[in-house]
C-alpha cells in the first residue's frame, strides 16, 4: 500500500532553527488511499509555532457525519412565562403512554417541533 500526501495549507515549512536561519518541511501528514475514498476532502493546515521549533498539523475533513442532532434547550425558553406549562403538556401528551410508563420521542414528528414557533 502506498501512502500519499494531502492537500496542505498554511505555513509552507514545518520545522525552523530557533534563530530562523534554517526552514524545512520535516512533518507531514501521510494517508493511505483507502482513508482518501471515505474522506476525499481531507486536507492538513499547518498553523503558526509558538514556542517550539515544529508547527502543529491538524488534519481536516469538511466530511463528518455525526449523526442525529441531539436535543437543545436555548436558555430564554427557560424564561418564557409559558415554558413550564408548555412542557408539562407536552409531556403528557406524547412521553407517557396508556399504563404510565417513559416512552418519550423528542422528534419533531413527535410532538416537540412544532411548539418553538407557536410559543416563540
Amino acid at each position: 500500500m502506498e501512502l500519499l500526501e494531502i492537500k496542505s495549507f498554511g505555513s509552507r515549512f514545518t520545522w525552523f532553527r530557533p534563530n530562523g536561519s534554517v526552514k524545512s518541511r520535516l512533518d507531514r501528514c501521510l494517508v493511505f488511499e483507502q482513508w482518501l475514498s471515505h474522506w476525499p476532502d481531507s486536507s492538513q493546515h499547518v498553523i503558526q509555532r509558538d514556542f517550539a521549533d515544529h508547527c502543529p498539523i491538524i488534519l481536516k475533513t469538511d466530511m463528518v457525519d455525526w449523526g442525529p442532532k441531539p436535543f437543545r434547550v436555548l436558555d430564554w425558553w427557560l424564561k418564557h412565562k409559558d415554558y413550564q406549562r408548555m412542557v408539562k403538556e407536552t409531556w403528557n401528551v406524547i412521553c407517557l403512554n396508556s399504563l404510565g410508563e417513559v416512552g418519550c420521542d423528542m422528534s419533531p414528528q413527535g410532538g416537540w417541533g412544532p411548539w418553538g414557533q407557536g410559543y416563540f
